[in-house]
């Protein structure tokens, strides 16, 4: 998550008063928050729609599970407003489906797979 420290004191050069900047800053933080959800939940929307496309390939039970839990750390670290966790469980997703990449997940599905993870990771963090 990228952390944005916004102050505000000044409005084209002229110092505002304290109520004046505190004011400015609780609508600057709002919109900042606002910008923030918007990215996690479309992340999130993402990863849901990413673990659907696993469950639909009817992989073997383990490493189905292994890939949902995988997902599972992302969303849980997106609604936790940390997504330096959740992009660390995408490469983690990442490596297990690079692993089984022609052997217990088709090449073509692998390379899906991984596609939609890397852009999961591009909205997180773009």
């Amino acid at each position: 998550m990228k952390v944005f420290k916004l102050t505000v004191s000044y409005i084209r050069g002229w110092p505002l008063t304290s109520g004046q900047a505190a004011t400015m800053q609780n609508s600057a933080d709002a919109i900042i928050e606002a910008i923030d959800l918007t990215v996690n939940q479309a992340a999130i929307d993402q990863t849901n729609s990413l673990s659907a496309d696993v469950k639909s390939l009817n992989l073997q039970r383990s490493i189905e599970r292994r890939l949902l839990l995988q997902l599972d750390g992302v969303v849980f670290g997106l609604e936790s407003a940390k997504d330096r966790t959740a992009v660390i469980y995408l490469n983690s997703f990442i490596s297990t489906v690079r692993a089984q990449d022609g052997k217990k997940i088709p090449h073509d599905k692998a390379v899906q797979l991984i596609a939609k993870a890397q852009a999961i990771i591009t909205t997180i963090n773009p």
